[in-house]
């Protein structure tokens, strides 16, 4: 018989991307992304894809994923032969979003005095103090990671895991095209200080307080 050719593994295909470069080309996406929520990226700003390589040290095929997912998103326009640049606010849209979140954040105020613990108003009261440290130190990364856990950690505790998804979501969208308070200290300084004073109006059962509180923290942006 003659004998068999040896079989070699199979080669990956030529359009596939290794792990180690998709995890790249993910996480730029998601530090992209951020950025121009929190207006380290202004609106209307043209973002140079050699820019973006220089500052996040990664290499083109990766700035040029992540920039597509952001068109995706809509964070940013795409000119032709002029490049890409972040999307103009819509006032219009700002305005109804804001509204909204104002209605639905206010209503979750009641759920949260109900539920919220001891340790709650301690893990709460630790992350303010954690965000408020950050904003000192000017780690924008670390800032964006706090302020997501407090807000998670505090409309958790509304006993509406829907609801709860929904201000989230509702909160991102809020981010994109906003005032841009976090491109400045005194701007990050005030953040700390109300979410502070959040954590203080749930300890005291504060129900107007912070519903006052959540409303002119999500006008501030």
């Amino acid at each position: 018989m003659r004998p068999q050719p040896a079989i070699s593994p199979a080669s990956p295909p030529p359009s596939a991307t290794p792990p180690s470069r998709r995890a790249a080309s993910d996480g730029l996406a998601t530090r992209l992304r951020q950025d121009i929520l929190y207006c380290r990226w202004v609106a209307g700003q043209w973002l140079k894809q050699a820019e973006l390589e220089a500052h996040y040290g990664v290499g083109r095929s990766e700035v040029r994923k992540a920039l597509a997912e952001m068109l995706r998103l809509g964070l940013v326009v795409h000119e032709l032969n002029r490049g890409y640049r972040v999307t103009p606010p819509d006032p219009g849209r700002r305005a109804e979003i804001r509204a909204t979140r104002m209605a639905l954040e206010a209503a979750a105020v009641d759920g949260i005095l109900a539920h919220a613990t001891p340790d709650d108003v301690a893990r709460l009261r630790g992350l303010a103090e954690q965000f408020a440290a950050a904003a000192e130190e000017g780690s924008f990364a670390r800032l964006v990671t706090l302020n997501q856990d407090f807000h998670a950690a505090l409309y958790t505790l509304c006993g509406n895991s829907f609801l709860a998804e929904l201000i989230g979501e509702l909160r991102t969208r809020g981010l994109a095209g906003s005032t841009g308070r976090w491109t400045t200290a005194p701007g990050l300084r005030a953040t700390a200080r109300e979410h502070l004073a959040m954590v203080e109006a749930i300890a005291a059962g504060d129900a107007e307080g912070l519903r006052g509180l959540i409303r002119a923290h999500i006008a501030a942006f």
